[in-house]
């Protein structure tokens, strides 16, 4: 489970004294453990991927900083292997070969089955396309 891996690194990092690391760390499970039960693996790469958007959002406004740069490189780290454009389209194809007629059943099909594996706007674009 990735919430356990990533207590692990915590602790790890903690041990070698990777101050940034385990502070990034410690914040995330924080966040994680915040009112929460469930330390599903969606759940994770959804705040995952959520502070990313943060991380890169700051880093417009603050292009030079260095932190930020190393804490995204670090938190990208967590995050699965995406799928390409092919394999996205592959995916699209095969849920419309299912039966799926529509914009909103192959993007449910591509997240029940795709779970964090593919941006979502080129998906959206892909599913625009492949339906027409």
């Amino acid at each position: 489970m990735l919430f356990e891996q990533i207590k692990k690194d915590q602790l790890t990092a903690r041990k070698n004294k990777e101050s940034d690391k385990a502070l990034w760390l410690s914040t995330l499970i924080g966040e994680l453990q915040r009112g929460e039960k469930d330390f599903s693996d969606a759940k994770v790469l959804g705040l995952i991927k959520k502070n990313l958007e943060n991380l890169r959002e700051n880093l417009k406004h603050n292009p030079n900083s260095e932190s930020a740069q190393n804490e995204i490189a670090f938190l990208e780290a967590y995050l699965p292997q995406q799928m390409s454009e092919t394999e996205i389209q592959t995916a699209v194809q095969k849920l419309i070969a299912e039966g799926a007629t529509n914009m909103k059943m192959v993007m449910t099909g591509l997240q029940t089955q795709y779970t964090g594996l593919y941006d979502g706007k080129l998906a959206s674009k892909l599913v625009k396309d492949a339906l027409g």
